[in-house]
Parts: C-alpha cells; structure tokens; sequence
C-alpha cells in the first residue's frame, strides 16, 4: 500500500513541476486542485496550512510545499520523492534553456515567449490567491479579524512581511490555545 503512495506521490509531483509554468504559488494552485479536490488526500485547511507554511520558510515555495504535502502524506520518505518530483523537471527545463538561449537569445524568440506566459500565470496567481482569501476567510470572526489586519500591515504599513506572518501565527496558535483551554474545561 505505501509503494503506491509513494510511487503515486512522486509521479503526482513529477507531472505537476513539468506542467505548471510560473512558479511557486502557480503549483501551489494546482496542488490544491490534485490533493484536496480530485483525490481528497488533503482537507482545504491542511492546504492552507501548508501553504503559509510554505511561504514562512526559506526557499522556493514550491519545493517547501512539495516536502510539507510529501510528509504529511508519506512521512520523511514521502518528503524526498515528492520534492525529488517537483526539481526535476524544472532542472531539466532550466538546464535546456541554458543550453540553448545563448543561439535564441539575440533573436528576440525568448522574450516573445517569456511574454506570452505572462497572461497565463497572472491568471492561474489570481485564481490562487482567491481560493486562498477565500479559505482563510471562511474560518470564523477571528480568522477574518486576523487576515484583514495581516492584510493591512503588509499592504499599507513598512513592517517587514516576515513581520506580519510571524504575528499572525502568534495569534493563531494562542486562539487554537485558548479553544483547547476551553474545550478541556
């Protein structure tokens, strides 16, 4: 059972990494749709939660979020095929265009190109960040109270956006305290 997972899991990241063009939160879009809607092997909260996790550690978010989908669902070797699936393509893709670029570069191919991918991602970063506000919305008052006030220091205010993230777990893990204080009680 868990060599499927796992050859599941790899082949998953593999076709997710070597299909999706735009990075971090692209895949991110896409691994939403794969774990949580067709496959249901993550809830929408475990893909918030991995997302913010994902974005709070150093690194590709992409990669961060391949190893924390890979753990949750097949623990520490779960982790490696899942990331080992997402670097690949990009790493062959990257290796390719290098190889290449200096022949095309002058001839004006790769801007056209580059130009061109920028409607689609744009696209595929807006869907994103709905579901996500969505997602982080639909969680109650504080949640909501939460997300705006995050919104508002990152958006308006000079305080580093590491900043705010930091905060807004502070004040997640105390609520998720509290209620557990309660509920215990």
């Amino acid at each position: 059972m868990k060599k499927h997972l796992y050859l599941n899991l790899f082949w998953r990241s593999l076709v997710l990494s070597a299909s999706t063009i735009g990075g971090g939160f692209v895949i991110i879009s896409v691994m939403r749709r794969i774990y949580v809607v067709k496959l249901g092997w993550l809830t929408e909260e475990d893909m918030l939660d991995i997302t913010s996790l994902a974005q709070t550690c150093p690194g590709a978010v992409a990669v961060n979020a391949s190893i924390l989908v890979g753990h949750r669902l097949g623990g520490i070797f779960g982790a490696v095929l899942s990331v080992l699936g997402t670097v690949l393509p990009p790493l062959a893709i990257m290796s390719a265009i290098a190889a290449l670029y200096s022949g095309l570069g002058g001839s004006g191919i790769m801007e056209k190109l580059m130009t061109g991918m920028q409607a689609g991602v744009s696209a595929v970063l807006l869907d994103t960040a709905l579901v996500l506000t969505k997602n982080a919305v639909s969680g109650g008052f504080l949640r909501i109270l939460i997300f705006v006030c995050a919104l508002y220091l990152a958006v308006f205010t000079g305080i580093s956006t590491a900043f705010v993230i930091l905060g807004a777990a502070a004040l997640g893990i105390a609520a998720h305290a509290v209620s557990v204080i309660r509920r215990e009680v």
